[in-house]
């Protein structure tokens, strides 16, 4: 079956199956899947980007990854329509400390982003922000991902108690005012956590001696920080339905963290993702002196991983979220994928799954799509109105129609974007065009 072709697109349009106009509740995929988008009409390309790394002793391999694929994360943000968007970039570790016991005294960074004495950067964070003349204002000298390629290997003498969630809270609250600047109002919030361990953010750093060693301590993060069908996780043997333990006494719930995220930005104004082990299977094994130990959640040559189920809970709170494993080969694929969900949420107009075709008889692919201008979305005087799909002169506006780009939309089967022809017509700046087409 033959993709659109771009002397096709105007044909393929004028022989739309189905009702063009329907609203956008009607479109039917039948057996086949439709993808949704919705793209504000007044693109909001500011974005600030945490990055929660952790530097504890088994991070090295994934450190250097993270730096060496940085120039493709950069290179995706930048397919937008304005070029990369207005960015702050930084970088946190997974360690605060836990406190005045044998494990990692102190408060480790404390939630303090980190440049990790690099040259060339004015600041605790890489800032490069489009100006109203056409330039980029940035606080450093030389090439952006190299720059960040410096800032992200914080070595690995960090704590092994891996406390993401709160480095993060830590680096973000506007109360403790630790990193000013940072976070603009006008900006989304994407925040991504990189760590081969679970969450271990403690309430109570009493927790920490209650055992009677550092490995045993350390599982302490799973004994109190989850709740699974079996009741004593110090057990060997296969654990079943884990899930956070929002009541722990010693550790703060998962569902705090999301709160707080979303009462900072607004959920729909917040990008989560984590490069983690994955959440199952969660299997408990004794050590040579019989301490409970983890095993991996996944292995390859490249690394291993403890099960991140608080980590994974912790996204799944976000309707904008992306989750990757750890464990791959290298992290180019973990960082393209994440830069798309950034994409996605600024507003993303390309087509990123293969169109079905809804009439295979006519020469080449006949999509089926529904498009609709939302009005002052999520407000009172909310209002919908459909979009009719253009003709063929495109005399029909306001109307929508496909549009090959391969510069914009090459990383994609059918390289296509959609694009809403307005003619004469104005709507109001907070307009978002929802669309659905049906994909294979």
């Amino acid at each position: 079956m033959r993709l659109v072709s771009s002397a096709l697109i105007t044909a393929v349009l004028a022989t739309l199956t189905g009702c063009p106009d329907r609203e956008l509740a009607k479109l039917d995929p039948s057996a086949d899947k439709a993808e949704t988008k919705e793209i504000p009409v007044t693109l909001n390309d500011n974005v600030d980007i945490l990055f929660v790394v952790d530097n504890s002793g088994s991070m090295k391999e994934e450190q250097t990854s993270l730096a060496a694929n940085f120039p493709r994360f950069i290179q995706k943000l930048a397919t937008l329509p304005n070029g990369l968007p207005s960015v702050h970039i930084g970088v946190v570790s997974t360690d605060v400390g836990t406190g005045n016991n044998d494990i990692c005294n102190g408060v480790g960074d404390d939630g303090q982003l980190q440049t990790n004495g690099c040259g060339g950067i004015s600041g605790a964070y890489l800032s490069d922000v489009a100006t109203a003349g056409g330039g980029r204002d940035r606080n450093y000298s030389g090439d952006l991902a190299q720059q960040f390629a410096c800032t992200a290997q914080l070595g690995t003498s960090g704590c092994g108690a891996e406390q993401p969630l709160e480095s993060m809270r830590l680096a973000l609250d506007p109360t403790r005012n630790k990193n000013p600047g940072f976070i603009r109002d006008n900006a989304y919030l994407a925040v991504v956590i990189i760590s081969d361990e679970d969450d271990c953010s403690t309430r109570d750093r009493a927790m920490f001696g209650l055992q009677s060693s550092t490995t045993s301590s350390l599982f302490s993060c799973t004994a109190y920080g989850l709740s699974c069908d079996e009741a004593d996780l110090t057990g060997a043997g296969a654990k079943h339905g884990c899930i956070p333990n929002e009541e722990s006494q010693y550790m703060y719930g998962v569902d705090e963290y999301a709160d707080f995220l979303i009462g900072l930005k607004g959920e729909k104004n917040v990008i989560v993702a984590g490069i983690t082990g994955d959440p199952d299977p969660v299997t408990v094994v004794h050590d040579d002196n019989g301490d409970p130990v983890l095993s991996p959640s996944c292995e390859s040559q490249f690394g291993k991983a403890t099960p991140a189920v608080r980590n994974r809970a912790f996204l799944d709170h976000f309707s904008q979220r992306t989750a990757v494993r750890i464990c791959d080969s290298d992290l180019s694929a973990a960082l393209d994928k994440i830069a798309v969900g950034i994409l996605g949420a600024i507003g993303d107009p390309c087509i990123q799954g293969t169109l079905a075709d809804r009439n295979p008889s006519v020469d080449g692919v006949q999509p089926e799509c529904s498009v609709t201008d939302v009005i002052h979305p999520d407000t009172a005087t909310e209002e919908q109105h459909s979009v009719a799909a253009c003709n063929a002169a495109v005399s029909n506006t306001p109307c929508w129609r496909l549009v090959t780009d391969a510069d914009q939309c090459g990383d994609w089967p059918s390289k296509l974007k959609l694009v809403v022809e307005r003619g004469s017509t104005t709507v109001p700046s907070d307009t978002h065009v929802r669309a659905q087409c049906v994909t294979r």
